[in-house]
């Protein structure tokens, strides 16, 4: 939905954006080999539940090479880092005391 917003409103001259984590740090930290590219090192790494919340660590603290290209080509190479993703807070509407439409009826018991 946001790139989709960022492409569309207001008009711009971006025709793509695409960004990668730093592969070579990436290996290092999750001990794979990183003269490989990390696709083909990770293809037997173990990925239960703390290596998986290793590597999304490992994800968050390493820098992320961003490379925009403008309509007339040109390619503007940037950085940029990962952040947590922290869930919003539920809405007023979640504790309704009344019927919300889609939703069944309160209990009255």
């Amino acid at each position: 939905m946001c790139m989709v917003f960022f492409y569309y409103y207001p008009s711009n001259g971006i025709s793509s954006c695409d960004g990668q984590v730093n592969q070579t740090y990436m290996a290092e930290q999750l001990g794979v080999n990183a003269s490989l590219p990390l696709v083909q090192s990770l293809a037997n790494y173990s990925w239960d539940s703390i290596n998986t919340d290793f590597a999304q660590k490992a994800n968050r603290e390493s820098t992320q090479m961003i490379l925009i290209t403008s309509n007339a080509g040109k390619i503007v190479p940037d950085m940029g880092s990962n952040y947590e993703i922290i869930p919003p807070e539920r809405g007023a509407c979640s504790n309704a005391t009344y019927p919300v439409p889609g939703t069944a009826a309160p209990s009255t018991a």
